[in-house]
C-alpha cells in the first residue's frame, strides 16, 4: 500500500491522517475485497449463472444475473428483493 501522509502532529510529528495516492484509492475497493476473501462480483454471477443453469423455475433469476453490468456489487437483482416472502 502507497499512501502519502496528509496531516500530522507538531508536538511529535506523528501522522494524525494519512490520504491514499490516487493509484491506491482506484485500486482500494479490490484490494479490500481480496483481503477480506470477498468473491469477485463477476466471477461470482458467472459461477451462479453456471450453477442455476436449467434449473426449472429460475430461469428468470439467471436472465436477471446475466443483465447485472459487471461492475455492479453483489446483491439480490432489483425484481428478486421485490418479492413477498
Amino acid at each position: 500500500m502507497v499512501v502519502r501522509s496528509g496531516a500530522a502532529d507538531v508536538r511529535d510529528w506523528k501522522p494524525r491522517r494519512f490520504y491514499p495516492t490516487r493509484t491506491w484509492a482506484a485500486q482500494a475497493a479490490d484490494v479490500v475485497r481480496e483481503l477480506r476473501g470477498l468473491p469477485v462480483p463477476f466471477e461470482a454471477r458467472l459461477n451462479l449463472i453456471t450453477l442455476i443453469a436449467g434449473i426449472p423455475g429460475l430461469e428468470d433469476e439467471a436472465a436477471l444475473l446475466a443483465a447485472t453490468p459487471d461492475s455492479d456489487p453483489l446483491r439480490v437483482p432489483r425484481r428478486g428483493q421485490d418479492k413477498d416472502n
